[in-house]
């Protein structure tokens, strides 16, 4: 009984905590993007990939942001939409993308400005 009640609270978080969770998901999602798209670290990784669609993945960091907001998504199940529907989570992992798009952003003016 216990497991249940578990798994339905864990759908169905306060608001509050699932924007939290969010908010922490899309900053690992950016950090995670932008570090496998744009960092000097990951570069003869990048460049090894020789399939097109892969290679132009993980050459921006929204596309790979997409993809890595919807495995954390999938992971953490974190839900702002509580329709119970599969597809709160997709759109979840969307809203996740979008912010971590804004901190992608603000991680290359910083880096322009220090000229990285």
């Amino acid at each position: 009984m216990d497991a249940a009640k578990e798994a339905v609270s864990k759908s169905h978080r306060p608001m509050n905590e699932a924007m939290m969770g969010i908010l922490k998901l899309s900053m690992a999602t950016a950090m995670i993007s932008f570090t496998l798209s744009e960092a000097i670290i990951f570069k003869s990784f990048r460049d090894a990939i020789t399939i097109p669609f892969f290679k132009k993945l993980i050459s921006c960091f929204f596309c790979l942001g997409t993809w890595v907001s919807i495995i954390l998504e999938l992971i953490y199940q974190y839900n702002i939409f509580n329709s119970g529907m599969f597809i709160d989570y997709i759109l979840t992992a969307f809203v996740i993308a979008w912010l971590s798009g804004f901190q992608c952003v603000i991680f290359c003016a910083l880096l322009n400005i220090t000229n990285k």
